[in-house]
């Protein structure tokens, strides 16, 4: 049962991992030009192939983040605290990881209709 503490580390290795490699494929396809500036991580993922990448690495990080929710919202109720912030904090948590994924699915470029929707979530919309 230890095991399930190791998930946030995995969390956290895995998408900054799957940022590196995306910010790295956009760099050597030239897609974005780091001399001028340096890009935020969804205009690295906005164009093909890269933006598979980024796309699989938010829909990962999303299901990550639920399951972490979950699983902390399941130890606050075996710890016998169960209160409405423990649901409040599942809920937020799991909204979170669907503007997440959000983000990944709906590159600015593509989908303007999409960055509407991301932008009235509750994490902003942020990337």
């Amino acid at each position: 049962m230890w095991g399930w503490a190791f998930l946030p580390i995995v969390l956290a290795v895995s998408a900054a991992g799957g940022c590196w490699a995306v910010f790295g494929i956009a760099v050597a396809n030239g897609s974005v030009n780091i001399t001028v500036e340096f890009p935020y991580i969804s205009v690295c993922g906005a164009e093909p192939p890269q933006s598979c990448i980024f796309g699989q690495v938010m829909n990962v990080g999303s299901f990550l983040v639920i399951w972490v929710c979950v699983i902390r919202y399941q130890q606050v109720i075996d710890y016998g605290y169960q209160s409405a912030l423990n649901i409040v904090s599942l809920v937020t948590g799991c909204l979170c990881a669907i503007g997440g994924s959000l983000v990944g699915n709906f590159q600015e470029l593509r989908a303007l209709r999409g960055k509407r929707i991301k932008s009235t979530n509750p994490s902003g919309g942020r990337s």
